[in-house]
């Protein structure tokens, strides 16, 4: 996945609705599950430690997300139950014998942000559409799950991706580094 750095700004601009914005993050979390968990449940940014912490009902139960859809794209580019990610991803690690240690990163994460202003103009299905339409120009091969959250102020998408490729797939001319 690091030829994704090497891609020209030009190139993304395909990926960019008025003034969207793509941030990538690399993950060592070996806990795959946490990932749909953070996707689907309500969580608040902890002033202390920074950290994302699930927000709790009266019972201890995690509140469910407002306002969001999920999917997982596995590595054929079909669309699957978002709960079969994890064990995907893990699977392939153990196929590939990679990611074994902890140090490896486990998973990269996009996030194409929308401002404010676009959020009249774009349904969640348009969310979607544009995240499936990412995912497949740059992720082929790849365990993706993918998630649209309308519940703050801007709309975006996120984009998890396993950091070993399942499938082989046709080398593109921006893959190569």
């Amino acid at each position: 996945i690091g030829y994704l750095k090497n891609i020209k700004s030009q190139s993304l601009a395909c990926w960019r609705k008025s003034m969207a914005i793509i941030k990538h993050e690399s993950s060592k979390n070996a806990r795959y599950t946490d990932v749909l968990e953070y996707y689907t449940k309500k969580h608040v940014k902890d002033k202390t430690t920074g950290l994302y912490e699930p927000v709790l009902d009266e019972l201890g139960h995690m509140q469910e997300r407002e306002n969001y859809a999920v999917t997982y794209i596995n590595s054929h580019g079909n669309t699957e139950d978002p709960n079969h990610w994890a064990s995907a991803c893990i699977r392939t690690n153990l196929v590939f014998q990679e990611n074994q240690e902890y140090d490896d990163v486990k998973i990269h994460q996009y996030i194409i942000s929308h401002p404010e202003a676009d959020r009249s103009q774009m349904t969640m299905e348009d969310l979607m559409t544009e995240g499936r339409a990412f995912a497949a120009q740059f992720f082929q091969g790849y365990d993706v799950l993918l998630a649209v959250h309308r519940d703050t102020d801007n709309d975006h998408i996120h984009i998890s991706v396993n950091s070993v490729r399942a499938e082989n797939c046709e080398e593109q001319d921006w893959m190569r580094v």
